[in-house]
């Protein structure tokens, strides 16, 4: 039987430090019964970025370095060459939380006759370990886990390149509502350590549009009204908390 492919796909832009991170990152997986293919998808690095992936070049599968439109437009590209049967997304600067991140996942995998669709852990934070949500949450607009501490089995879904911030919520409210909770597995592990500098961290009000555009998209009126009483209730929970 032919051993599972993995496909690793970092997308960076002038982050040519924490591109040698991750690139580190990804050498030291351990791989048992696996094998890995390293995509590297840069948008046209003017840092030193291109230099060292060419430098590292026997590291790496598939590199690419041209403009492009924005992050998901580089995952999009990193998923349309992706030869593997699985996809995780380790971008420039982010790293998996230990050598055997993969291992973990693939042992997931294999726990059941039943393949799940998305594998998912806990991430690794600057103040500790920062646990998985309940599954719940995705139908309230909060995604349940980090992105990249997610294993996709890849698919024909992809990216919604309009959403420019938030457009990984998107992405995995696509697998939720195609394969239902029941497709979704979690290993109660650290698998991810990102940099706390993401896209969807950085423009906080127009995450919180885009969110909701998101959800009245995929999961209609009702999944706007359940979001919004989510968003008030934990707001009023946070005040409260304060006071105390």
């Amino acid at each position: 039987m032919a051993m599972t492919l993995i496909s690793v796909i970092t997308v960076n832009l002038n982050n040519c430090v924490g591109l040698s991170r991750t690139m580190d990152s990804v050498l030291t997986q351990v791989r048992d019964d696996f094998r890995v293919e390293f995509i590297i998808v840069d948008g046209a690095s003017t840092d030193g970025s291109v230099e060292l992936a060419k430098l590292r070049r026997s590291e790496v599968d598939h590199f690419f370095s041209e403009p492009d439109g924005g992050v998901y437009a580089a995952m999009n590209k990193g998923l349309n060459i992706a030869r593997g049967e699985w996809a995780v997304f380790m971008n420039s600067g982010d790293c998996f939380a230990s050598p055997g991140v993969l291992s973990e996942m693939m042992r997931s995998k294999n726990e059941s006759s039943a393949e799940p669709w998305l594998i998912y852990g806990d991430n690794l934070g600057r103040n500790g370990l920062e646990p998985a949500a309940p599954l719940l949450r995705l139908r309230a607009g909060i995604i349940h886990a980090c992105h990249q501490a997610m294993a996709f089995r890849i698919c024909d879904l992809r990216y919604e390149e309009r959403y420019r911030i938030y457009s990984d919520l998107d992405f995995v409210i696509q697998y939720y509502k195609r394969y239902a909770s029941g497709a979704f597995r979690y290993v109660p592990m650290a698998f991810s350590c990102i940099e706390p500098s993401g896209i969807s961290a950085s423009f906080p009000r127009e995450k919180r549009l885009e969110k909701f555009r998101i959800i009245y998209h995929r999961l209609g009126l009702n999944g706007v009204i359940y979001a919004m009483a989510v968003s008030i209730a934990m707001v009023a929970r946070a005040k409260l908390a304060r006071k105390k």
